[in-house]
């Protein structure tokens, strides 16, 4: 159980990584081929990450989230198959060019995310079957 909600953390620091520097290859290395919402995430970030930078006033969002106090618990669904819920107090921050050398930095209301997580373990290691976003989000 404990190895389960290890795994539960790491894969809330991957997303939060994929979220941060616009590559979604581990998360999408994590994800089970049924798991909708990793997929949908993967392409929000790879959309994202087409989308960023500063070019002057037409300039794109940089969108950054920040994740603290993570918190995870867990328990065993079937032999082999466990649910995780990890959370963590969520801020995005958004920074764009208004003009040249003008910025502008939004930082949003704090909340909190919490997502239940359905992982297996196979000889490849953890993998996330499916994600319910219980909180926030």
């Amino acid at each position: 159980m404990q190895a389960a909600v290890a795994a539960g953390a790491e894969f809330f620091d991957v997303f939060a990584t994929a979220l941060n520097d616009g590559d979604s290859t581990a998360l999408r290395r994590w994800a089970g081929p049924g798991c909708g919402w990793c997929e949908s995430i993967a392409q929000q970030v790879d959309a994202q990450r087409q989308t960023d930078g500063f070019t002057g006033t037409e300039a794109a969002a940089m969108v950054r989230h920040s994740f603290d106090a993570v918190t995870t618990r867990g328990g065993r669904e079937a032999p082999g198959e466990y649910v995780v819920e990890v959370g963590a107090d969520h801020v995005v921050t958004t920074t764009w060019e208004e003009a040249p050398e003008m910025w502008q930095i939004h930082i949003g209301e704090p909340e909190r995310l919490v997502l239940a997580l359905a992982l297996t373990q196979g000889d490849g290691g953890w993998q996330v079957d499916g994600v319910r976003v219980v909180e926030g989000g």
